[in-house]
Protein backbone atom coordinates (compact mmCIF):
# COMPACT_ATOMS: atom_id res chain seq x y z
CA UNK A 1 0.00 0.00 0.00
CA UNK A 2 1.63 3.16 -0.88
CA UNK A 3 2.68 5.40 2.14
CA UNK A 4 1.95 8.59 0.30
CA UNK A 5 2.85 10.37 -3.44
CA UNK A 6 5.01 13.56 -3.85
CA UNK A 7 4.07 15.95 -6.52
CA UNK A 8 6.03 18.72 -8.20
CA UNK A 9 4.49 21.63 -10.54
CA UNK A 10 6.68 24.30 -12.90
CA UNK A 11 4.30 26.53 -14.61
CA UNK A 12 4.46 28.18 -18.12
CA UNK A 13 3.49 31.39 -16.82
CA UNK A 14 2.17 33.28 -14.33
CA UNK A 15 -1.19 31.94 -14.18
CA UNK A 16 -1.39 28.22 -11.87
CA UNK A 17 -3.92 26.53 -14.69
CA UNK A 18 -0.19 27.12 -16.70
CA UNK A 19 1.35 23.32 -15.80
CA UNK A 20 4.08 22.81 -18.68
CA UNK A 21 5.76 19.49 -16.52
CA UNK A 22 5.04 17.34 -13.69
CA UNK A 23 7.22 15.39 -11.31
CA UNK A 24 5.68 12.50 -8.95
CA UNK A 25 7.34 10.27 -6.94
CA UNK A 26 5.65 6.99 -4.86
CA UNK A 27 6.71 5.92 -1.61
CA UNK A 28 5.75 2.31 -0.24
CA UNK A 29 6.85 0.65 2.85
CA UNK A 30 9.07 3.63 3.66
CA UNK A 31 10.73 3.45 0.69
CA UNK A 32 10.44 5.52 -2.66
CA UNK A 33 9.62 2.86 -5.11
CA UNK A 34 9.01 5.16 -8.77
CA UNK A 35 9.77 8.68 -9.82
CA UNK A 36 9.08 10.31 -12.84
CA UNK A 37 8.08 13.40 -14.84
CA UNK A 38 5.65 14.43 -17.58
CA UNK A 39 6.08 17.27 -20.16
CA UNK A 40 1.98 19.02 -20.20
CA UNK A 41 1.25 20.96 -22.73
CA UNK A 42 -0.95 23.94 -21.03
CA UNK A 43 -3.77 25.10 -22.67
CA UNK A 44 -2.60 28.56 -23.38
CA UNK A 45 0.66 27.98 -24.61
CA UNK A 46 2.65 30.53 -23.92
CA UNK A 47 6.00 30.94 -21.45
CA UNK A 48 6.85 33.96 -19.15
CA UNK A 49 10.60 34.79 -19.54
CA UNK A 50 10.61 34.63 -15.67
CA UNK A 51 8.79 30.94 -15.59
CA UNK A 52 11.62 30.33 -17.95
CA UNK A 53 14.18 31.33 -16.42
CA UNK A 54 13.37 29.02 -13.08
CA UNK A 55 12.98 25.66 -15.14
CA UNK A 56 14.88 26.27 -18.61
CA UNK A 57 11.33 25.23 -20.63
CA UNK A 58 9.87 26.81 -23.60
CA UNK A 59 6.88 26.56 -26.08
CA UNK A 60 9.35 24.76 -28.41
CA UNK A 61 9.78 21.71 -25.44
CA UNK A 62 5.90 20.93 -24.60
CA UNK A 63 4.44 21.86 -28.40
CA UNK A 64 4.23 18.36 -29.08
CA UNK A 65 3.84 17.31 -25.13
CA UNK A 66 0.44 15.71 -23.99
CA UNK A 67 -2.49 18.23 -22.36
CA UNK A 68 -3.02 17.04 -19.24
CA UNK A 69 -6.43 15.80 -19.70
CA UNK A 70 -4.40 13.21 -22.15
CA UNK A 71 -1.70 12.26 -19.07
CA UNK A 72 -4.79 12.17 -16.52
CA UNK A 73 -5.28 8.35 -16.93
CA UNK A 74 -1.88 8.00 -16.19
CA UNK A 75 -1.37 10.55 -13.01
CA UNK A 76 -5.16 10.07 -11.48
CA UNK A 77 -4.24 6.02 -10.13
CA UNK A 78 -1.35 7.44 -8.50
CA UNK A 79 -2.83 10.40 -6.45
CA UNK A 80 -6.82 9.12 -5.91
CA UNK A 81 -7.62 8.53 -2.11
CA UNK A 82 -4.14 8.85 -1.36
CA UNK A 83 -1.36 11.52 0.70
CA UNK A 84 0.28 14.04 -1.34
CA UNK A 85 3.48 15.98 -0.37
CA UNK A 86 5.25 18.84 -2.01
CA UNK A 87 7.43 21.66 -0.96
CA UNK A 88 5.24 24.85 -0.66
CA UNK A 89 1.88 22.32 -1.21
CA UNK A 90 -0.33 25.34 -1.18
CA UNK A 91 1.48 26.32 -4.76
CA UNK A 92 1.69 22.77 -6.44
CA UNK A 93 -1.88 22.16 -5.00
CA UNK A 94 -3.42 25.19 -6.50
CA UNK A 95 -1.46 24.24 -9.67
CA UNK A 96 -3.43 20.93 -9.37
CA UNK A 97 -6.64 22.49 -8.89
CA UNK A 98 -5.97 25.10 -11.23
CA UNK A 99 -5.39 23.21 -13.90
CA UNK A 100 -8.25 20.35 -13.70
CA UNK A 101 -10.71 23.42 -13.49
CA UNK A 102 -9.00 24.74 -16.85
CA UNK A 103 -10.03 21.52 -19.02
CA UNK A 104 -13.27 20.65 -16.98
CA UNK A 105 -11.57 17.40 -14.62
CA UNK A 106 -12.94 16.50 -11.06
CA UNK A 107 -10.73 16.77 -8.51
CA UNK A 108 -8.72 13.56 -7.30
CA UNK A 109 -9.61 12.81 -3.87
CA UNK A 110 -6.36 13.37 -1.67
CA UNK A 111 -5.04 14.58 1.16
CA UNK A 112 -2.57 17.52 1.54
CA UNK A 113 0.77 18.01 3.69
CA UNK A 114 3.30 20.74 3.10
CA UNK A 115 7.18 19.19 3.27
CA UNK A 116 7.94 22.95 4.02
CA UNK A 117 5.72 22.56 7.21
CA UNK A 118 7.73 20.09 7.88
CA UNK A 119 10.99 20.69 7.59
CA UNK A 120 10.31 24.19 9.15
CA UNK A 121 9.20 21.59 12.12
CA UNK A 122 11.78 18.88 12.41
CA UNK A 123 14.67 21.22 11.31
CA UNK A 124 14.02 24.68 12.65
CA UNK A 125 17.29 26.07 13.06
CA UNK A 126 18.63 25.79 9.29
CA UNK A 127 19.52 29.11 7.74
CA UNK A 128 16.51 28.57 5.21
CA UNK A 129 13.78 25.85 4.40
CA UNK A 130 14.02 26.03 0.81
CA UNK A 131 13.87 22.40 -1.44
CA UNK A 132 17.76 23.05 -2.35
CA UNK A 133 19.06 24.49 1.28
CA UNK A 134 17.01 21.46 3.06
CA UNK A 135 17.70 18.96 0.92
CA UNK A 136 21.74 19.65 0.52
CA UNK A 137 21.59 19.93 4.37
CA UNK A 138 20.16 16.22 4.54
CA UNK A 139 22.47 15.06 2.16
CA UNK A 140 19.21 14.56 -0.39
CA UNK A 141 20.58 14.34 -4.14
CA UNK A 142 18.66 17.32 -5.92
CA UNK A 143 18.74 17.97 -9.75
CA UNK A 144 16.39 21.60 -8.37
CA UNK A 145 13.43 22.72 -10.74
CA UNK A 146 13.36 19.56 -12.65
CA UNK A 147 9.87 18.13 -11.11
CA UNK A 148 10.65 14.62 -10.76
CA UNK A 149 13.55 15.51 -8.79
CA UNK A 150 12.01 17.78 -6.80
CA UNK A 151 9.31 15.81 -5.90
CA UNK A 152 11.81 12.45 -5.55
CA UNK A 153 13.68 15.25 -2.68
CA UNK A 154 10.37 15.77 -1.12
CA UNK A 155 9.75 12.42 -0.87
CA UNK A 156 12.84 12.10 0.84
CA UNK A 157 12.64 15.07 3.04
CA UNK A 158 9.49 13.03 4.50
CA UNK A 159 11.24 9.74 5.07
CA UNK A 160 14.43 11.61 6.82
CA UNK A 161 11.43 13.17 9.22
CA UNK A 162 9.63 10.37 10.30
CA UNK A 163 13.41 9.07 11.11
CA UNK A 164 13.89 11.81 13.44
CA UNK A 165 11.08 11.67 15.46
CA UNK A 166 10.67 8.29 15.17
CA UNK A 167 6.87 8.30 13.87
CA UNK A 168 5.47 5.15 12.00
CA UNK A 169 3.16 7.42 9.47
CA UNK A 170 2.49 10.66 7.20
CA UNK A 171 -0.71 10.96 9.38
CA UNK A 172 1.16 10.33 12.71
CA UNK A 173 3.68 12.83 11.63
CA UNK A 174 1.22 15.68 10.45
CA UNK A 175 -0.23 14.60 13.92
CA UNK A 176 3.27 14.95 15.97
CA UNK A 177 4.05 17.88 14.56
CA UNK A 178 0.38 20.03 14.60
CA UNK A 179 0.34 20.07 10.74
CA UNK A 180 -3.05 20.85 8.80
CA UNK A 181 -3.91 18.25 6.94
CA UNK A 182 -5.97 19.40 3.91
CA UNK A 183 -7.88 18.52 0.90
CA UNK A 184 -8.31 19.68 -2.45
CA UNK A 185 -11.33 21.38 -2.48
CA UNK A 186 -9.80 23.42 0.90
CA UNK A 187 -7.44 25.36 -1.37
CA UNK A 188 -7.73 28.56 -2.68
CA UNK A 189 -10.81 29.10 -1.48
CA UNK A 190 -9.50 32.45 -0.82
CA UNK A 191 -7.11 32.72 -3.33
CA UNK A 192 -4.49 35.56 -3.51
CA UNK A 193 -4.18 36.99 -6.69
CA UNK A 194 -1.99 39.06 -8.62
CA UNK A 195 -2.41 40.70 -12.33
CA UNK A 196 0.00 40.94 -14.63
CA UNK A 197 -0.28 42.97 -17.52
CA UNK A 198 2.49 42.34 -19.69
CA UNK A 199 1.96 39.77 -21.72
CA UNK A 200 5.95 38.42 -22.58
CA UNK A 201 6.87 39.44 -18.82
CA UNK A 202 10.07 40.38 -20.30
CA UNK A 203 9.90 44.15 -19.39
CA UNK A 204 8.39 45.89 -16.55
CA UNK A 205 5.39 44.77 -15.52
CA UNK A 206 2.07 46.89 -13.81
CA UNK A 207 0.97 45.41 -10.81
CA UNK A 208 -2.04 45.24 -9.53
CA UNK A 209 -4.11 43.62 -6.77
CA UNK A 210 -8.04 42.66 -7.53
CA UNK A 211 -10.82 43.74 -5.98
CA UNK A 212 -12.12 42.36 -3.09
CA UNK A 213 -9.22 40.46 -2.22
CA UNK A 214 -8.23 39.48 1.21
CA UNK A 215 -4.66 40.19 2.04
CA UNK A 216 -4.86 39.40 5.23
CA UNK A 217 -4.77 36.08 4.48
CA UNK A 218 -1.21 36.42 2.73
CA UNK A 219 1.99 35.19 4.77
CA UNK A 220 3.66 38.61 3.67
CA UNK A 221 0.61 40.36 5.22
CA UNK A 222 1.99 42.61 8.28
CA UNK A 223 5.59 41.13 7.84
CA UNK A 224 8.90 43.01 7.03
CA UNK A 225 10.36 41.96 4.43
CA UNK A 226 14.22 42.79 2.99
CA UNK A 227 16.23 41.72 0.31
CA UNK A 228 19.79 40.93 -0.45
CA UNK A 229 21.77 39.84 -3.66
CA UNK A 230 20.61 40.94 -7.44
CA UNK A 231 16.88 39.39 -8.46
CA UNK A 232 16.53 37.76 -11.59
CA UNK A 233 12.49 37.67 -12.33
CA UNK A 234 12.10 41.20 -11.20
CA UNK A 235 13.71 44.90 -10.70
CA UNK A 236 14.28 45.65 -6.49
CA UNK A 237 11.36 48.25 -6.94
CA UNK A 238 8.93 45.81 -8.30
CA UNK A 239 9.30 43.55 -5.67
CA UNK A 240 8.98 46.12 -3.13
CA UNK A 241 5.93 47.01 -4.58
CA UNK A 242 4.75 43.55 -4.23
CA UNK A 243 5.44 43.36 -0.90
CA UNK A 244 3.14 46.32 0.15
CA UNK A 245 0.48 45.30 -2.43
CA UNK A 246 0.47 42.01 0.42
CA UNK A 247 0.26 44.22 3.22
CA UNK A 248 4.37 43.90 3.42
CA UNK A 249 6.79 46.16 5.29
CA UNK A 250 9.81 46.19 2.57
CA UNK A 251 12.69 46.89 4.82
CA UNK A 252 16.30 48.09 3.50
CA UNK A 253 18.80 46.31 6.47
CA UNK A 254 18.35 43.40 8.36
CA UNK A 255 17.73 43.73 11.89
CA UNK A 256 15.57 41.56 15.13
CA UNK A 257 12.34 42.54 13.36
CA UNK A 258 12.71 41.26 9.69
CA UNK A 259 10.90 38.35 9.26
CA UNK A 260 11.79 37.31 5.57
CA UNK A 261 15.00 37.93 3.71
CA UNK A 262 15.02 37.31 0.05
CA UNK A 263 17.83 35.92 -1.36
CA UNK A 264 18.68 36.82 -5.04
CA UNK A 265 22.28 36.53 -6.64
CA UNK A 266 25.04 37.35 -4.49
CA UNK A 267 27.69 39.63 -6.52
CA UNK A 268 31.05 38.57 -5.96
CA UNK A 269 31.94 42.02 -6.68
CA UNK A 270 29.96 43.65 -3.73
CA UNK A 271 31.12 41.04 -1.09
CA UNK A 272 34.02 41.40 0.78
CA UNK A 273 37.08 39.28 -0.52
CA UNK A 274 36.96 35.52 0.18
CA UNK A 275 33.35 36.02 1.16
CA UNK A 276 30.19 34.39 0.00
CA UNK A 277 27.45 35.73 1.20
CA UNK A 278 26.15 39.28 1.52
CA UNK A 279 26.12 41.26 5.21
CA UNK A 280 22.17 41.17 5.25
CA UNK A 281 22.68 37.29 4.67
CA UNK A 282 24.87 36.60 7.07
CA UNK A 283 23.21 39.10 9.95
CA UNK A 284 20.17 36.98 9.31
CA UNK A 285 21.48 33.94 10.15
CA UNK A 286 23.30 35.07 13.14
CA UNK A 287 20.15 36.02 14.36
CA UNK A 288 18.25 33.07 13.47
CA UNK A 289 20.83 31.78 15.73
CA UNK A 290 20.16 33.78 18.48
CA UNK A 291 16.16 32.38 18.58
CA UNK A 292 14.72 35.44 16.20
CA UNK A 293 12.23 34.03 13.28
CA UNK A 294 13.60 35.25 10.13
CA UNK A 295 12.50 33.16 7.06
CA UNK A 296 15.09 32.99 4.30
CA UNK A 297 14.00 32.02 0.49
CA UNK A 298 15.58 32.38 -2.86
CA UNK A 299 13.55 34.62 -5.30
CA UNK A 300 11.76 31.29 -7.05
CA UNK A 301 9.69 31.14 -3.37
CA UNK A 302 8.90 34.62 -3.13
CA UNK A 303 7.99 34.32 -7.13
CA UNK A 304 5.56 31.06 -6.10
CA UNK A 305 3.97 33.03 -3.01
CA UNK A 306 2.91 36.27 -5.03
CA UNK A 307 1.70 34.44 -8.59
CA UNK A 308 -1.63 33.63 -9.88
Amino acid sequence: MTDYVAIDFETANEKRSSACALGVTTVQNRKIIASFSRLIRPPDLRFCARNTKIHGLTEKDVQDALTLAELWPEILPLLENHFVVSHNASFDLSVLKNSLNAVSLPFPRIKCVCTLEISRRVWPRLASHSLSYVADSLGIPLVHHEPGGDSRASAAIVLRALEETETPSIIALAGELGLRIRDLDSIGKSPIRMVMSSCNCRDSVTLQMPEMCDISTHEFFGRTIAITGKLELFTREEAFHLIELFGGVPADSVTKDTDFLIVGLQDEKKLRRGETESSKLKHAKKLQEKGYNIQIISEHEFYKLISL
